[in-house]
């Protein structure tokens, strides 16, 4: 007879506080004394519904991604002028005359970044949450405006930074399947 080894026993009690298991199960990992139960028990437990994790809603998270999955993905351009003096943390990002900012989808989640360098080799630093916060409330309404200067200092789609190649696309500061999604 082979005893529980410590390794079955840890995953035993992860399981305990990860799964939703009945009394029994409960009662059963406190009387396991061989691998063979433990190996049985593990099984039985792991077919166990897992155990709702607590809403985190704690500090800027919740304000932050119910900002964000209300924003436009697209690429801006804020005059810095418009957030001096409001948000004193982002000074050092605030020296030019234009914020490059981005909403953005990939690998399933959204991001919403400060952009440096040139179009197609764009640098991308995370915005932080209290101060994104306020600036996706500040774009909201007014994401178009925005779009169009990013457009108009890079020479390309305000929305997707794609070349824009008609006359029209190039007046608006959007494409034609970007100025559908805008509404324009």
């Amino acid at each position: 007879m082979t005893i529980v080894t410590p390794k079955q026993t840890d995953y035993i009690n992860l399981l305990l506080k990860q799964r939703a298991v009945g009394d029994s199960l409960r009662k059963a990992a406190v009387l396991v004394k061989t691998k063979a139960e433990a190996s049985l028990l593990i099984d039985a437990m792991v077919k166990a519904p897992r155990v709702p994790a607590p809403a985190a809603n704690v500090g800027p998270r919740p304000a932050y991604f119910a900002a964000l999955a209300d924003a436009e993905n697209s690429k801006y351009a804020i005059p810095t002028r418009y957030l001096r003096g409001a948000f004193p943390t982002l000074a050092p990002w605030l020296k030019n005359d234009l914020l490059f900012l981005e909403i953005r989808n990939y690998g399933g989640r959204q991001y919403f970044s400060r952009l440096t360098g040139a179009p197609g080799a764009f640098n991308r630093t995370r915005v932080p949450m209290v101060e994104g916060t306020q600036l996706l409330k500040f774009i909201a309404g007014r994401h178009v405006e925005f779009a169009k200067l990013f457009a108009d200092e890079h020479g390309v789609c305000g929305r997707c930074a794609a070349d824009l190649t008609d006359e029209v696309s190039r007046a608006t500061g959007f494409g034609p399947t970007c100025r559908a999604i805008f509404g324009l």
